[in-house]
């Protein structure tokens, strides 16, 4: 079956299945019999560079398999475009109608933005959720989240959490080194 292709010219519609990237976040080292946090991480919803926070359209109408392996190997490379690279987790996915028509709250605009580019930096599937000018950069990252929390999470079987593992064996040798 061809994978589907979303037209950049027509608005993104209700019933289309649209996800966040999670990626591996640093957690915090506290007791040992403290509960793990389970919940999405806001991190994942903040954005720093602009108004514009990034989505990717997964299905017309439910997740498209071949849209995931299309979409997939990019989400990787990005992960290791961060400062500190980070392992790709999966996606958040919600239908378009949860963020554009929510029953309470303000609708969030949503808007096609395909990347061009070669190889891995091209997304035909890339859209954004645009934050309204009146609205504070974390408080929009909060009710993103919050729109978010009814989907499914589309996980990457792949993951790779080694990245956030090394890290955290680099920063235990360096206090260790330090301590010396």
């Amino acid at each position: 079956m061809a994978r589907w292709k979303p037209r950049a010219d027509v608005p993104i519609g209700a019933k289309e299945q649209v996800g966040r990237r999670l990626f591996d976040e640093p957690m915090l080292i506290g007791a040992a019999d403290q509960p793990r946090y389970d919940g999405l991480d806001l991190r994942n919803f903040q954005e720093t560079r602009d108004n514009e926070y990034s989505l990717d359209r997964l299905g017309k109408t439910g997740i498209d398999s071949a849209v995931v392996r299309y979409l997939k190997p990019r989400a990787i490379e990005n992960g290791k475009s961060f400062q500190k690279p980070k392992g790709f987790n999966g996606w958040i996915t919600v239908k378009a109608e949860a963020l554009t028509t929510p029953p309470n709250g303000k609708p969030i605009q949503l808007v096609a933005s395909p990347i061009t580019g070669s190889g891995l930096q091209e997304n035909d599937f890339h859209a954004h959720a645009l934050r309204p000018a009146d609205q504070e950069d974390l408080m929009f990252a909060l009710y993103l989240r919050h729109r978010f929390s009814g989907g499914k999470i589309e996980k990457n079987d792949a993951a790779a959490p080694a990245v956030s593992t090394s890290f955290f064996r680099r920063w235990v040798a360096g206090l260790i080194s330090f301590l010396r």
